[in-house]
């Protein structure tokens, strides 16, 4: 297939409420506040380098497949980092290794990183779970965040299989958004 048809098919095909599960949709509905109230937050304490906020328990996904965004301020210098963290469960070992998200009508693509692998085998049949993370720039990650009432789609390539997608209700970056601005004064 062509580039070209690619990047068609990755724009025209747009992730529907469907794709979320059923405590995604309910968290769809949160404001923007209300998603920033319920982060996870860790790294509080004095010897800790970097506050982690997460978006791990505003929805639980579906079983083996899990993905939420993560902020990383440094302590010290004030830094923020964006993550995307993707739990992916399958057959074969997908080795990720990049997504690929529209940030307006262009397609974005980062690199991403595996950072744990385990097998699971029982009898004959076998799964992998795999842990990967892609860092998204701040400013894609605030221009993302605008769009309160949206889905954001995102798709994970490994270099075993074909990509995975993910999609996330808006409203949960621009929550993540909100309570870095709170951590941050």
């Amino acid at each position: 297939m062509k580039l070209w048809a690619l990047i068609t098919l990755a724009v025209s095909s747009p992730v529907v409420a469907q794709d979320l599960s059923r405590s995604e949709r309910r968290a769809a509905k949160l404001s923007v506040e209300e998603v920033a109230d319920r982060l996870e937050v860790s790294g509080q304490g004095a010897l800790d380098p970097v506050l982690t906020i997460s978006t791990q328990t505003i929805a639980s996904r579906r079983i083996g497949n899990d993905h939420f965004f993560r902020a990383r301020i440094d302590k010290a210098t004030g830094e923020v980092a964006y993550q995307l963290y993707a739990i992916v469960e399958g057959r074969e070992a997908m080795n990720p290794d990049r997504i690929t998200y529209a940030l307006g009508s262009e397609i974005v693509q980062q690199s991403a990183d595996r950072i744990h692998f385990d097998v699971s085998c029982y009898r004959s049949n076998c799964t992998t779970i795999e842990h990967a993370l892609a860092y998204i720039p701040a400013s894609e990650a605030e221009a993302m965040g605008q769009c309160e009432n949206d889905l954001l789609r995102f798709k994970m390539f490994g270099r075993s299989v074909d990509g995975v997608d993910l999609a996330f209700p808006c409203v949960e970056l621009a929550g993540l958004l909100h309570a870095v601005k709170i951590a941050a004064n």
